[in-house]
């Protein structure tokens, strides 16, 4: 009998699943593409289609795996997700083919919910822990930026921020190139840190297992609830990391650390 985290893990999937494989076809498309300032039929046909998917995703991502209503109201609330999902770009969208596009993903989505074949239940295995919400009006965020003296601008060093004390800033793409990813991610396992809030500040906020994040973008926060660490990825090929053990951490695992350093 299907349970409520394999529906949650099949909607998830399908959405992952079928953003790459439209991504994919309009790379095709977008390959063999001469110079023209207007989309062809084709293009508008492709590209909403990887745009409200990422928005279903989203959405999917938005109901906590380890606080799923039972099937018959999980089932309910995701076919509402598939109608009633949008964002930015999705908004933009006004060419009536490309709005058909949007309209035919939302169904197609709602008929694999609906459909899900009985027979592959048992093999499905639950994805990385991930789930949306409103990070930045919560007791924790706040902590965090006055722990770490975060301002209302949410710039960092070494944007509008003076260095404090238990932070020092690497050079983003060359921590990257010396491993910095798994050391990190081996910082947490060996902590037993199994969850990290992460604050975009030009994108969706949410929860996560540490163990698959990327820990690079532009102005994203990465803590957790102890508020002893915190790594923000910023502008100017910048990575700050805060906290003692962490910092610690990094100059003994890391190679030529001092090389690292931003200056």
């Amino acid at each position: 009998m299907l349970t409520s985290e394999q529906l949650y893990t099949y909607a998830r999937k399908y959405c992952i699943d079928q953003y790459n494989y439209w991504t994919e076809q309009y790379s095709k498309i977008q390959s063999n593409r001469g110079f023209s300032l207007q989309y062809s039929k084709r293009e508008s046909q492709t590209f909403p289609r990887y745009l409200i998917l990422n928005a279903l995703q989203v959405g999917v991502e938005s109901l906590d795996s380890n606080n799923l209503p039972d099937v018959p109201e999980l089932l309910e609330k995701l076919e509402q997700i598939a109608l009633e999902c949008s964002d930015d770009a999705v908004e933009n969208l006004v060419n009536e083919i490309e709005l058909e596009a949007v309209e035919a993903e939302r169904s197609k989505f709602v008929m694999y919910i609906r459909n899900l074949p009985q027979r592959d239940l048992q093999y499905i295995v639950p994805l990385p822990y991930k789930y949306y919400f409103d990070l930045e009006s919560t007791t924790i965020f706040s902590q965090m930026c006055h722990r770490w003296s975060v301002d209302n601008s949410y710039d960092y060093y070494p944007l509008e921020h003076k260095p404090i004390s238990n932070q020092e800033t690497l050079l983003q793409f060359e921590f990257l190139d010396q491993n910095g990813r798994n050391i990190l991610k081996k910082f947490f396992k060996g902590k037993k840190i199994k969850r990290v809030l992460v604050y975009c500040r030009y994108g969706n906020s949410y929860a996560a297992d540490p163990l698959h994040e990327s820990f690079s973008g532009e102005e994203v926060y990465w803590f957790d609830q102890t508020l002893e660490w915190m790594i923000c990825s910023s502008y100017e090929n910048a990575i700050a990391v805060c906290g003692h053990q962490l910092l610690n951490y990094l100059r003994n695992h890391l190679g030529h650390y001092s090389n690292l350093l931003y200056l």
